[in-house]
This record gives structure tokens, sequence and C-alpha cells, in this order.
């Protein structure tokens, strides 16, 4: 992938199959919760398509929720922008976005808390969480 001109090679589906919480905010120490969200039945589902379009797929518990929007490329950094969404106050947000670091067919991020760090589309509870998504 690192000779791919088209800097493309990240297109495909991405299932959540980490994600650790801290309650610090550079995600160091103790971890607050491993993985719950995974084991208690919740799922995240990135697709990534050679078109540009990005689709996320979220389900927790009875609640699914369907985002889009596009992403690109550069090098090892894989953006993904939200079209739009309704945040937990009911706020509609625009044009959010997570970058993701492409690894070993894998997207690694570290998210940032609800307290004004981070201005993106996933959805913390605790100030550092960090996910692993894997290709499927």
């Amino acid at each position: 992938c690192d000779s791919d001109a088209t800097n493309d090679c990240a297109v495909g589906s991405y299932t959540l199959t980490t994600s650790l919480s801290y309650n610090t905010s550079d995600c160091s120490g103790q971890e607050e919760e491993s993985s719950e969200f995974i084991e208690n039945g919740g799922s995240i589902i990135i697709e990534l398509n050679a078109g540009g379009i990005a689709e996320v797929n979220m389900l927790a518990g009875e609640t699914t929720e369907l985002l889009t929007g596009y992403w690109t490329q550069n090098n090892n950094n894989v953006s993904i922008i939200i079209d739009s969404y309704t945040n937990h106050e009911g706020e509609e947000i625009y044009g959010a976005s997570e970058t993701f670091t492409f690894i070993d067919k894998q997207l690694i991020i570290y998210s940032y808390g609800t307290d004004g760090i981070g201005h993106g589309w996933i959805s913390t509870v605790l100030p550092c969480t960090y996910m692993v998504f894997t290709k499927n």
C-alpha cells in the first residue's frame, strides 16, 4: 500500500474491535472501561468506498444510527467527514470530522471526550477513548 499512488488502500469495511476509555486527557494510566460497549452488544461499522463515500453504522442497544459523509486518505491518515448528525443535546452538527491512523489494515483513533477538546462525530463520555477498527 505504501507504493499505491492512488492513496485508496483503506477502501473497505471496518468493525470496532477495541475500545478502551481513560479518565485522563491523553489516554494514559489505568483504563476505566475496556470494550464494555462491544461486550454489551454495541457495534460500530465503518464503510469506506472507492468513490470517497463513507458510511458509519452505530448500534447501541435498540438504537441504530447511520451517518453518511465522505473520506480522504493522505498516506496513513484517513479523515472521515460526516455530512450532518444530531448530538446528545439535540443539536444538528454539520461537517464534523475524525482523523484515523491507518496501519496494518486497521483504523486507529484517540477520541477526546465531551470536555471541549474534540469536536468530532465519535461521542465519548470519558476524557479519552482509544479505538481500533479492524478491516473485515
